[in-house]
């Protein structure tokens, strides 16, 4: 269940073949503890530290849902304690937002910026405008000092590893469809090679998001105004008649969304190829294709087929799409936490 990545193309990988499975503290209401995976990123550059989270067994797990109000602190503290003990980082170093993720595009050099501790979260760090003072938000974020720990979190949208192992730079981006759109992608690696790093030898990987086949999407007459405005506001209109990131879903793939949601496919039927895109951007940015992998799980849809660990009905992450408001008495659903850092 992990990623091994290789120096030749592996564009897509249906498993993740091995995780480290961590005892995560439980809920507010005395949860008993339940077992997170870890999946590695770049485990073959020993130079990065990289990795993100899945959903272990439990349906309510929220883990690392810094977020949500009702979930105890030091629930949150103790898991992102743990979590940093199992990957060897300073958990006092991630950085963080201020507030949710704004899906603005807007990318950061945390070099460049001043620090302060994160109230929200219980560990780690946010930024500050250096001239004003004023908290900064981002989608992406990208550094050249073992410093800090570049910190992201999804559930659904996918996160973009990146990591130049010569040039010693990473870079990380919450690269859901409206900050992919505004250019995350391209910003992040552009970023990251005024920092010192070269395009073409930087490594790049897509977390598990949505899917390309499961991603359902409103197209042409149905796209409401704000969500075209993303569009055009960006100078992407391209993207509104580009037949190539479109997929028609198949009976399959409308089968198993509504086995996952529990409700009917809407619109069309034709997703979004967010991956794709996000492949696309990179490759005009100049990250070569054998650099580039993505997983093919679907946050939505994939679930565990080694029940060793896990129950095969379990859903491998978390899912807004699917897990959002199907619970009266846990209407939030959890996230994700994903890092990349460099090793002193």
């Amino acid at each position: 269940m992990h990623l091994e990545l290789k120096n030749r193309a592996v564009r897509t990988l249906g498993v993740e073949r091995t995780c480290r499975l961590m005892l995560a503290n439980g809920e507010a209401g005395g949860s008993a503890p339940a077992l997170c995976p870890i999946y590695p990123v770049f485990a073959d550059l020993p130079a990065v530290k990289a990795a993100h989270t899945g959903k272990g067994r439990s349906r309510r797990n929220y883990h690392f849902s810094f977020q949500r109000s009702n979930i105890d602190r030091n629930v949150l503290l103790g898991n992102i304690q743990a979590y940093s003990e199992e990957l060897g980082f300073n958990a006092q170093r991630v950085t963080w937002p201020n507030g949710s993720w704004p899906h603005s595009g807007r990318v950061i050099v945390a070099e460049e910026c001043t620090w302060c501790p994160a109230v929200q979260v219980p560990l780690g760090i946010k930024p500050l405008d250096p001239e004003t003072g004023a908290p900064l938000t981002y989608d992406g974020i990208v550094t050249a000092s073992p410093d800090f720990v570049l910190g992201a979190q999804g559930a659904d949208c996918p996160t973009l590893f990146l990591a130049d192992p010569d040039r010693r730079v990473v870079g990380i981006a919450h690269s859901g469809w409206k900050p992919t759109v505004r250019g995350v992608v391209a910003g992040t690696v552009a970023a990251m090679t005024a920092l010192g790093a070269d395009p073409a030898n930087v490594r790049a990987y897509v977390s598990p998001g949505a899917g390309d086949r499961f991603y359902e999407f409103a197209w042409d007459d149905s796209l409401g105004p704000d969500a075209r405005a993303v569009f055009t506001e960006a100078g992407r209109e391209d993207l509104l008649v580009d037949p190539t990131i479109r997929h028609a879903m198949t009976p399959t793939d409308c089968h198993l969304v509504e086995k996952s949601t529990g409700r009917s496919v809407r619109g069309s039927h034709v997703s979004l190829k967010l991956c794709g895109l996000i492949g696309r951007e990179l490759a005009r940015a100049g990250v070569r294709e054998e650099n580039i992998s993505f997983s093919d799980h679907s946050t939505i849809c994939t679930q565990y087929e080694d029940q060793s660990s896990f129950p095969a009905s379990t859903y491998m992450y978390h899912s807004a799409r699917r897990d959002l408001g199907k619970d009266p008495e846990r209407p939030a659903f959890g996230s994700s936490l994903c890092t990349i850092s460099l090793c002193p």
